[in-house]
């Protein structure tokens, strides 16, 4: 999930030292708001538009959290 993040521009806006923050306030939030889309991805093992547009949403959240 996190691999998501760096490709699709989600951590270009992350100063390098707040990197490893926001890998663990994006697996948190994932774990804690949105378990079944961890789900979906372990069990079909692809990334499909869909598990897409869920991780960047995702990844605005919690981006918008740190800008907090």
């Amino acid at each position: 999930a996190i691999l998501v993040a760096a490709t699709n521009g989600g951590l270009d806006d992350v100063p390098v030292d707040d990197v490893r923050d926001m890998e663990r306030r994006f697996l948190e939030h994932l774990q804690n708001s949105n378990p079944k889309l961890l789900q979906t991805i372990a069990q079909k093992k692809e990334l499909t538009p869909d598990i897409e547009a869920d991780l960047r949403l995702a990844i605005e959240t919690v981006q918008h959290s740190l800008k907090k």
